[in-house]
């Protein structure tokens, strides 16, 4: 099997979060790799520069763009956990999550700021407008999602 991209490791990442327990992604890349089939060889595949394994960096940048959407956080280096979010958007059950559904999902009115994505199904007239943009969206509107 070849590695799966940092997309495609979204939702198995989380899902390992899913107990609630503080997690290294070291202990998440244990379970993947297994969960994955992978062999030896792909798990010590590394990028031409030789410093990270190819698989290593695609949970990492999986969990930062969990984190940046706040389904996971952070309480210390190294050291993750699934949030409130997090669980709200496993008990959809979701077939993916991927970073088209990240920037789909627009950023929650709750937390002082919303994002301006284009959306025929999302009325954002009323919603305060900020110029820089964000991951932190509000999952609630998963559901919402349109055909590109």
């Amino acid at each position: 099997m070849a590695i799966p991209d940092f997309q495609t490791l979204m939702l198995p990442v989380l899902k390992q979060f899913a107990d609630g327990t503080e997690k290294r992604s070291s202990d998440v890349r244990t379970h993947l790799a297994t969960e994955f089939a992978l062999t030896p060889d792909e798990i010590a595949q590394r990028f031409s520069k030789g410093v990270h394994t190819v698989f290593g960096n695609r949970v990492a940048w999986a969990i930062t763009y969990l984190k940046q959407a706040r389904i996971l956080e952070s309480p210390r280096r190294g050291i993750y956990v699934i949030t409130q979010r997090g669980r709200d958007v496993l008990l959809k059950a979701p077939a993916q999550i991927d970073v088209p559904t990240l920037t789909f999902v627009e950023r929650s009115p709750a937390l002082g700021s919303s994002e301006t994505k284009t959306s025929s199904v999302v009325d954002h007239k009323d919603e305060p407008k900020r110029g820089s943009r964000s991951l932190d969206y509000d999952w609630a509107m998963m559901d919402c999602r349109t055909p590109a």
